[in-house]
């Protein structure tokens, strides 16, 4: 990924869209960071604030309400209309959010969305691996850019409490398919939250798994991501089933071919699942989503932890912002080596 920079952009990716979608969180400067370097420029047919409903603590819900009044600001001088759509959703209502997405495009006459600008930065990872879904799927745009606000620190101290109910969500299944008969493989995006990603492995208890970790640049959250993730370290080196693999956070596209690498070797047996396990860097979790949806052949069901409660806090402010234009189709196959 390259840090956005809308004054120098040659490739004219941040003057207009037909789409442009960001989240409202009690990430305040995460939520709003990007935004305000597009409506300088920006300018899109229709923009989308997804705001998230659940219980937080009061102060987090005050973070959230400043991110939307602020992100509505921002999207009013991007949004041609000068009316962007806020889309109010749960954390894992997907189909309702989508339904609202669509129903706006076509309230606004845009039948065909060609350019797509996506703001990853506080996404929940369900939302995140449903839009990727269809915009892979259904929307199919020409050009599609990510971008992600990389936080200044991550608060290690709030993390999710460990008290988890485990939630697949299908991505793509064949009719034919039933979970008893599937061969399973788990595509895990490594985090903080080892205990969270480890109940979730358990869970489904793959026969082949890979384990995604970040290169993030920042040695601190690295050595954590490890610490917290020891179980399935020492396991990988003693289980021939068990792939790991470091992909450098900002760096999309190769991340990308890292999985899809993986998935060539392990889904040739007929009647493959694969699980993805999303608690890890939001780009990493685009690379793996995408890489799944690549392989064709496969069925793919999101499989999350879901805590009693969240924390209201995850990162403290805003290091840079990145983007990457990225070919969401399958058509991403036939440029491989």
């Amino acid at each position: 990924m390259q840090v956005l920079d809308v004054s120098n952009d040659s490739f004219n990716l941040f003057t207009e869209c037909d789409l442009y979608i960001a989240a409202a969180s009690f990430e305040y400067e995460r939520s709003i960071a990007a935004s305000t370097m597009l409506s300088k420029r920006l300018r899109a047919k229709c923009a989308i604030i997804l705001a998230f409903t659940g219980k937080t603590s009061a102060a987090a819900q005050e973070n959230k309400y400043q991110s939307r009044t602020r992100l509505f600001e921002q999207m009013s001088l991007i949004d041609i209309s000068k009316a962007p759509r806020v889309v109010l959703a749960g954390r894992y209502e997907y189909s309702s959010t989508l339904r609202q997405i669509e129903g706006e495009l076509e309230a606004r006459g845009v039948s065909k969305c060609s350019a797509v600008i996506l703001d990853i930065s506080c996404l929940t990872a369900v939302q995140l691996v449903y839009v990727i879904r269809w915009l892979h799927s259904v929307v199919r745009p020409k050009s599609c850019v990510v971008i992600y606000s990389r936080p200044s620190r991550y608060d290690n101290e709030n993390l999710t409490p460990v008290d988890y109910e485990i939630m697949p969500l299908p991505i793509r299944v064949s009719p034919q398919s039933t979970i008893s008969e599937a061969r399973r493989i788990a595509v895990m995006v490594m985090g903080h939250e080892g205990i969270r990603s480890l109940a979730t492995w358990r869970a489904i208890d793959p026969v082949n798994t890979l384990l995604l970790f970040p290169a993030s640049g920042s040695a601190k959250f690295d050595k954590t991501c490890s610490k917290q993730n020891s179980y399935l370290i020492g396991l990988s080196r003693k289980s021939p089933g068990v792939s790991v693999k470091t992909a450098t956070t900002l760096d999309l596209a190769r991340a990308r071919k890292m999985v899809s690498s993986s998935l060539v070797d392990w889904s040739s047996a007929s009647h493959v699942r694969v699980s993805l396990i999303p608690f890890g860097p939001k780009p990493l979790i685009v690379a793996a989503t995408l890489s799944i949806l690549d392989a064709a052949n496969v069925d793919f069901e999101l499989v999350y932890a879901i805590p009693k409660r969240y924390s209201g806090r995850y990162s403290a402010g805003v290091e840079a912002v990145y983007f990457e234009q990225i070919a969401i189709s399958d058509d991403f196959r036939k440029d491989q080596p």
